[in-house]
Protein backbone atom coordinates (compact mmCIF):
# COMPACT_ATOMS: atom_id res chain seq x y z
CA UNK A 1 0.00 0.00 0.00
CA UNK A 2 1.35 3.49 -1.23
CA UNK A 3 1.35 6.20 1.91
CA UNK A 4 0.33 9.46 1.57
CA UNK A 5 4.04 12.14 1.08
CA UNK A 6 4.86 14.48 3.28
CA UNK A 7 5.96 17.64 1.62
CA UNK A 8 6.57 21.11 3.21
CA UNK A 9 7.65 23.96 0.55
CA UNK A 10 8.55 26.81 2.85
CA UNK A 11 10.10 28.24 0.80
CA UNK A 12 10.20 32.67 1.09
CA UNK A 13 8.63 35.25 -1.21
CA UNK A 14 11.09 36.99 -3.55
CA UNK A 15 11.62 40.59 -1.89
CA UNK A 16 10.15 43.49 -3.79
CA UNK A 17 11.45 46.54 -4.55
CA UNK A 18 14.25 48.15 -2.04
CA UNK A 19 13.45 50.70 0.61
CA UNK A 20 15.68 53.24 2.41
CA UNK A 21 14.42 54.66 5.16
CA UNK A 22 16.60 57.48 7.88
CA UNK A 23 15.18 59.57 10.90
CA UNK A 24 15.77 63.12 9.52
CA UNK A 25 14.47 65.19 12.63
CA UNK A 26 11.22 64.11 14.08
CA UNK A 27 10.00 62.25 11.02
CA UNK A 28 11.37 59.23 8.81
CA UNK A 29 12.33 59.88 5.22
CA UNK A 30 12.05 57.02 2.60
CA UNK A 31 13.58 56.38 -0.58
CA UNK A 32 12.43 53.68 -3.16
CA UNK A 33 15.29 52.20 -5.80
CA UNK A 34 14.03 52.26 -9.07
CA UNK A 35 15.77 51.72 -12.49
CA UNK A 36 18.80 51.65 -10.60
CA UNK A 37 18.12 55.79 -8.92
CA UNK A 38 17.27 56.54 -5.48
CA UNK A 39 13.65 58.25 -5.65
CA UNK A 40 12.24 59.75 -2.41
CA UNK A 41 8.67 58.67 -1.79
CA UNK A 42 6.11 59.13 1.31
CA UNK A 43 5.84 55.60 2.14
CA UNK A 44 7.03 52.15 1.24
CA UNK A 45 4.70 50.10 -0.22
CA UNK A 46 2.81 46.60 0.52
CA UNK A 47 5.59 43.92 -1.08
CA UNK A 48 8.84 46.43 -0.37
CA UNK A 49 11.74 45.65 1.30
CA UNK A 50 12.48 48.09 4.11
CA UNK A 51 16.43 48.77 4.58
CA UNK A 52 16.59 51.11 7.81
CA UNK A 53 19.19 53.56 9.14
CA UNK A 54 18.74 53.90 12.83
CA UNK A 55 21.36 55.07 15.83
CA UNK A 56 19.57 52.13 18.00
CA UNK A 57 20.20 49.06 15.58
CA UNK A 58 22.89 47.33 16.13
CA UNK A 59 25.15 44.17 15.25
CA UNK A 60 27.55 41.66 16.90
CA UNK A 61 29.09 38.45 17.18
CA UNK A 62 26.83 36.15 18.80
CA UNK A 63 29.87 33.24 19.39
CA UNK A 64 26.97 30.71 20.28
CA UNK A 65 25.64 32.60 23.25
CA UNK A 66 22.04 31.17 24.54
CA UNK A 67 18.80 33.57 24.40
CA UNK A 68 20.11 34.77 28.05
CA UNK A 69 23.36 35.53 26.72
CA UNK A 70 21.89 37.65 23.92
CA UNK A 71 19.53 39.87 25.86
CA UNK A 72 22.50 40.88 27.82
CA UNK A 73 24.49 42.18 25.12
CA UNK A 74 21.34 43.50 23.21
CA UNK A 75 21.13 45.68 26.67
CA UNK A 76 24.90 46.68 26.42
CA UNK A 77 24.21 47.63 22.96
CA UNK A 78 20.70 49.58 22.82
CA UNK A 79 20.06 50.29 26.08
CA UNK A 80 16.75 48.73 25.38
CA UNK A 81 14.81 45.61 26.00
CA UNK A 82 15.98 44.20 22.66
CA UNK A 83 14.56 42.20 19.71
CA UNK A 84 17.07 39.67 18.47
CA UNK A 85 17.32 37.93 15.33
CA UNK A 86 19.94 35.22 14.14
CA UNK A 87 22.01 35.07 10.94
CA UNK A 88 24.97 33.02 10.79
CA UNK A 89 27.74 33.75 13.49
CA UNK A 90 26.40 37.37 13.69
CA UNK A 91 22.91 38.78 15.68
CA UNK A 92 21.27 41.72 15.05
CA UNK A 93 19.66 44.09 17.76
CA UNK A 94 17.04 46.69 18.05
CA UNK A 95 14.53 47.79 20.75
CA UNK A 96 11.83 44.92 20.90
CA UNK A 97 8.95 47.96 20.23
CA UNK A 98 10.60 48.79 16.57
CA UNK A 99 10.76 45.47 15.10
CA UNK A 100 8.24 47.72 12.38
CA UNK A 101 7.88 50.93 10.78
CA UNK A 102 4.59 51.84 9.10
CA UNK A 103 3.17 48.81 9.30
CA UNK A 104 6.58 47.01 7.38
CA UNK A 105 9.21 44.45 9.32
CA UNK A 106 12.63 46.71 9.26
CA UNK A 107 15.99 44.94 8.06
CA UNK A 108 18.72 46.88 9.38
CA UNK A 109 21.37 48.42 7.34
CA UNK A 110 23.97 46.77 9.39
CA UNK A 111 23.14 43.36 7.76
CA UNK A 112 24.62 44.42 4.82
CA UNK A 113 27.97 44.60 6.62
CA UNK A 114 28.10 41.28 7.65
CA UNK A 115 30.31 39.53 5.04
CA UNK A 116 32.71 42.79 4.69
CA UNK A 117 33.40 43.42 8.56
CA UNK A 118 36.24 40.35 8.83
CA UNK A 119 38.19 42.12 6.07
CA UNK A 120 38.37 45.44 7.97
CA UNK A 121 40.16 46.76 10.81
CA UNK A 122 38.50 47.43 13.83
CA UNK A 123 38.36 49.85 15.74
CA UNK A 124 37.24 52.10 12.53
CA UNK A 125 34.60 54.71 11.55
CA UNK A 126 32.39 53.56 8.92
CA UNK A 127 30.79 56.03 6.94
CA UNK A 128 28.34 55.07 4.55
CA UNK A 129 26.50 57.97 1.84
CA UNK A 130 22.93 57.93 1.55
CA UNK A 131 20.52 59.67 -1.05
CA UNK A 132 19.59 63.52 -1.07
CA UNK A 133 23.26 64.32 0.42
CA UNK A 134 23.41 62.65 3.95
CA UNK A 135 26.18 60.08 5.39
CA UNK A 136 25.59 57.62 7.95
CA UNK A 137 27.71 57.09 10.15
CA UNK A 138 29.00 53.57 12.74
CA UNK A 139 31.80 52.71 15.01
CA UNK A 140 32.60 49.41 14.58
CA UNK A 141 34.05 48.06 17.53
CA UNK A 142 37.11 46.24 19.42
CA UNK A 143 34.19 43.40 20.34
CA UNK A 144 33.23 43.16 16.44
CA UNK A 145 30.21 45.08 17.10
CA UNK A 146 28.80 47.68 14.95
CA UNK A 147 26.33 50.02 16.62
CA UNK A 148 25.46 53.93 17.40
CA UNK A 149 24.33 54.97 13.65
CA UNK A 150 24.42 59.33 13.24
CA UNK A 151 22.86 60.87 10.47
CA UNK A 152 24.81 64.11 9.17
CA UNK A 153 23.97 66.78 6.42
CA UNK A 154 26.61 67.54 3.67
CA UNK A 155 27.40 70.41 5.62
CA UNK A 156 28.02 69.02 8.59
CA UNK A 157 29.80 65.91 7.72
CA UNK A 158 33.01 66.53 8.85
CA UNK A 159 31.91 68.04 12.21
CA UNK A 160 29.75 64.89 13.32
CA UNK A 161 32.31 62.76 12.28
CA UNK A 162 34.89 64.41 14.74
CA UNK A 163 32.29 64.57 18.07
CA UNK A 164 32.10 61.12 16.52
CA UNK A 165 35.32 59.66 17.12
CA UNK A 166 36.20 61.96 20.26
CA UNK A 167 32.52 60.68 21.84
CA UNK A 168 33.68 57.42 21.43
CA UNK A 169 37.65 58.09 22.54
CA UNK A 170 38.77 56.52 19.56
CA UNK A 171 40.34 59.78 17.60
CA UNK A 172 43.17 57.49 16.01
CA UNK A 173 40.61 54.99 14.22
CA UNK A 174 40.64 55.02 11.00
CA UNK A 175 37.97 55.76 8.94
CA UNK A 176 36.34 53.55 6.51
CA UNK A 177 34.09 54.58 3.32
CA UNK A 178 31.63 52.00 2.59
CA UNK A 179 29.99 51.15 -1.23
CA UNK A 180 26.86 53.21 -2.65
CA UNK A 181 24.25 51.63 -0.36
CA UNK A 182 22.38 49.76 -3.83
CA UNK A 183 25.44 48.12 -3.98
CA UNK A 184 25.18 46.65 -0.01
CA UNK A 185 22.12 46.02 -0.68
CA UNK A 186 22.08 44.24 -3.52
CA UNK A 187 25.02 41.84 -2.24
CA UNK A 188 23.05 41.53 1.29
CA UNK A 189 21.52 38.12 0.52
CA UNK A 190 20.20 35.17 2.75
CA UNK A 191 19.43 38.66 5.22
CA UNK A 192 15.64 39.22 6.33
CA UNK A 193 13.55 41.30 8.53
CA UNK A 194 13.37 40.85 12.38
CA UNK A 195 11.01 38.52 13.09
CA UNK A 196 6.87 40.23 13.62
CA UNK A 197 5.98 36.99 15.10
CA UNK A 198 7.23 34.54 17.60
CA UNK A 199 9.75 32.08 16.26
CA UNK A 200 10.47 28.52 17.40
CA UNK A 201 14.16 27.09 16.36
CA UNK A 202 14.49 29.99 13.74
CA UNK A 203 11.04 30.14 11.72
CA UNK A 204 8.07 31.76 12.23
CA UNK A 205 4.76 30.11 14.16
CA UNK A 206 2.88 30.69 11.39
CA UNK A 207 5.00 28.15 9.56
CA UNK A 208 4.44 25.40 12.24
CA UNK A 209 0.85 26.15 11.93
CA UNK A 210 1.12 25.17 8.25
CA UNK A 211 3.03 22.34 9.05
CA UNK A 212 0.78 21.10 11.69
CA UNK A 213 -2.45 20.91 9.48
CA UNK A 214 -0.62 19.16 6.59
CA UNK A 215 1.30 16.59 9.03
CA UNK A 216 -2.47 16.12 10.56
CA UNK A 217 -3.95 15.91 6.84
CA UNK A 218 -1.66 13.06 6.24
CA UNK A 219 -2.08 11.46 9.63
CA UNK A 220 -6.08 11.21 9.05
CA UNK A 221 -5.34 9.77 5.66
CA UNK A 222 -3.03 7.27 7.04
CA UNK A 223 -5.46 5.76 9.63
CA UNK A 224 -8.57 5.72 6.96
CA UNK A 225 -6.03 3.51 4.78
CA UNK A 226 -5.75 1.33 7.83
CA UNK A 227 -9.38 1.32 8.25
CA UNK A 228 -9.78 -0.16 5.32
CA UNK A 229 -7.20 -2.89 5.66
CA UNK A 230 -9.25 -4.57 7.90
CA UNK A 231 -10.20 -5.47 12.12
CA UNK A 232 -6.15 -5.39 13.27
CA UNK A 233 -5.43 -2.36 11.28
CA UNK A 234 -8.58 -0.43 12.56
CA UNK A 235 -7.26 -1.21 15.95
CA UNK A 236 -3.83 0.27 15.09
CA UNK A 237 -5.23 3.28 13.74
CA UNK A 238 -7.52 3.88 16.57
CA UNK A 239 -4.83 3.81 19.18
CA UNK A 240 -2.87 5.97 16.60
CA UNK A 241 -5.47 8.61 16.54
CA UNK A 242 -5.67 8.80 20.43
CA UNK A 243 -1.74 9.57 19.92
CA UNK A 244 -2.33 12.43 17.58
CA UNK A 245 -5.32 14.08 19.67
CA UNK A 246 -2.89 13.87 22.18
CA UNK A 247 -0.29 16.02 20.07
CA UNK A 248 -2.77 18.42 19.00
CA UNK A 249 -3.67 19.55 22.77
CA UNK A 250 -0.72 20.04 23.46
CA UNK A 251 0.11 22.16 20.00
CA UNK A 252 -3.13 24.01 20.81
CA UNK A 253 -1.87 25.35 24.43
CA UNK A 254 1.79 26.06 23.00
CA UNK A 255 0.19 27.69 19.77
CA UNK A 256 -2.17 29.69 22.54
CA UNK A 257 0.81 30.59 25.02
CA UNK A 258 2.55 31.72 21.37
CA UNK A 259 -0.45 33.84 20.93
CA UNK A 260 -1.19 35.28 24.25
CA UNK A 261 0.00 39.55 22.98
CA UNK A 262 -2.12 39.16 19.47
CA UNK A 263 -4.46 41.57 19.69
CA UNK A 264 -7.33 39.21 17.58
CA UNK A 265 -6.41 36.65 20.72
CA UNK A 266 -7.15 39.64 23.33
CA UNK A 267 -10.84 40.04 21.56
CA UNK A 268 -11.53 36.71 21.98
CA UNK A 269 -10.66 36.59 25.65
CA UNK A 270 -12.10 40.20 26.27
CA UNK A 271 -15.52 40.21 23.80
CA UNK A 272 -14.18 43.18 22.10
CA UNK A 273 -13.86 43.94 18.49
CA UNK A 274 -10.48 43.90 16.89
CA UNK A 275 -11.89 46.49 14.06
CA UNK A 276 -13.05 48.99 16.72
CA UNK A 277 -9.80 48.78 18.33
CA UNK A 278 -7.80 48.90 15.41
CA UNK A 279 -9.84 52.30 14.53
CA UNK A 280 -8.78 54.06 17.18
CA UNK A 281 -5.55 53.28 17.49
CA UNK A 282 -5.34 54.33 13.99
CA UNK A 283 -6.73 57.62 15.09
CA UNK A 284 -4.58 58.23 18.13
CA UNK A 285 -1.30 57.40 15.92
CA UNK A 286 0.79 60.18 14.93
CA UNK A 287 4.27 59.87 12.58
CA UNK A 288 7.03 58.04 14.66
CA UNK A 289 4.92 57.00 17.78
CA UNK A 290 4.24 53.51 18.58
CA UNK A 291 0.41 52.65 20.08
CA UNK A 292 -0.28 50.04 22.29
CA UNK A 293 -3.46 48.47 24.29
CA UNK A 294 -3.11 47.55 27.80
CA UNK A 295 -5.61 47.12 30.88
CA UNK A 296 -7.33 44.15 28.78
CA UNK A 297 -8.23 46.94 25.87
CA UNK A 298 -9.47 49.44 28.53
CA UNK A 299 -6.71 51.80 27.63
CA UNK A 300 -4.66 52.69 24.17
CA UNK A 301 -0.98 54.42 25.24
CA UNK A 302 0.80 56.47 22.70
CA UNK A 303 4.47 56.53 22.95
CA UNK A 304 5.56 59.83 21.22
CA UNK A 305 8.39 59.98 19.18
CA UNK A 306 12.02 60.24 20.04
CA UNK A 307 14.59 61.85 18.28
CA UNK A 308 18.53 61.35 19.32
CA UNK A 309 21.05 63.55 21.20
CA UNK A 310 23.69 61.84 19.48
CA UNK A 311 26.25 63.71 18.20
CA UNK A 312 25.87 65.99 21.40
CA UNK A 313 24.34 63.82 24.41
CA UNK A 314 23.50 60.43 25.09
CA UNK A 315 20.15 58.76 24.61
CA UNK A 316 17.08 59.88 23.43
CA UNK A 317 14.26 62.06 24.21
CA UNK A 318 10.51 63.79 22.96
CA UNK A 319 10.93 66.99 21.65
CA UNK A 320 8.21 69.60 22.32
CA UNK A 321 7.18 69.74 19.25
CA UNK A 322 5.78 66.23 19.64
CA UNK A 323 4.36 66.52 22.72
CA UNK A 324 2.10 69.90 21.81
CA UNK A 325 0.98 67.86 18.68
CA UNK A 326 0.08 64.83 20.66
CA UNK A 327 -1.95 66.76 23.25
CA UNK A 328 -3.90 68.59 20.93
CA UNK A 329 -4.54 65.44 18.98
CA UNK A 330 -8.39 64.93 19.02
CA UNK A 331 -9.33 61.42 20.69
CA UNK A 332 -11.04 58.95 19.03
CA UNK A 333 -14.88 58.47 19.50
CA UNK A 334 -15.43 56.47 22.96
CA UNK A 335 -11.79 57.51 24.33
CA UNK A 336 -10.72 60.37 26.22
CA UNK A 337 -7.24 61.15 27.08
CA UNK A 338 -6.49 61.30 30.79
CA UNK A 339 -2.57 61.90 30.81
CA UNK A 340 0.30 62.25 29.71
CA UNK A 341 3.34 60.33 31.47
CA UNK A 342 6.91 59.65 31.14
CA UNK A 343 8.08 57.16 29.12
CA UNK A 344 12.04 56.01 30.29
CA UNK A 345 14.68 58.13 30.34
CA UNK A 346 13.34 60.65 27.93
CA UNK A 347 10.44 59.90 26.28
CA UNK A 348 6.68 60.54 27.05
CA UNK A 349 3.35 58.89 26.63
CA UNK A 350 -0.50 59.74 25.91
CA UNK A 351 -2.70 57.70 27.78
CA UNK A 352 -6.51 57.01 26.41
CA UNK A 353 -8.87 55.60 28.38
CA UNK A 354 -12.08 53.93 26.86
CA UNK A 355 -15.34 55.61 28.12
CA UNK A 356 -18.37 53.56 28.93
CA UNK A 357 -18.48 49.64 27.93
CA UNK A 358 -16.28 47.93 25.07
CA UNK A 359 -15.57 49.85 21.42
Amino acid sequence: MRRPELNLNLKRKRDGRPVLAAQVADAWRFWALDGGQWASVDAPLAGDTLWRVAEYDALALHEGRRKAGLNRIGLELIKSKPAIMRLGQWAAFAPADSVTLQGHAVQPIALTLMRRLPEMTAPALLRLKLPDGYTAFALYMRDKSVRGWVLSGAEDVSVTEQQILQKAGLTDAPGIDLPDVATLIAQATGVRPFPTEPEWGGLPVSVYRKGYVVVTAVLLAVAALYWIEGQSAQTAARAHATAVDAQHAVALRALERWDLNHALALAKRSSLEPAALFAAARAVYLPGSQVSLTQGGKELVVELAQVSLAPIGNGRWTPRSAIEAGMAHPAPKGWRLTKLVRSGQGGYALVYKQQGGHP
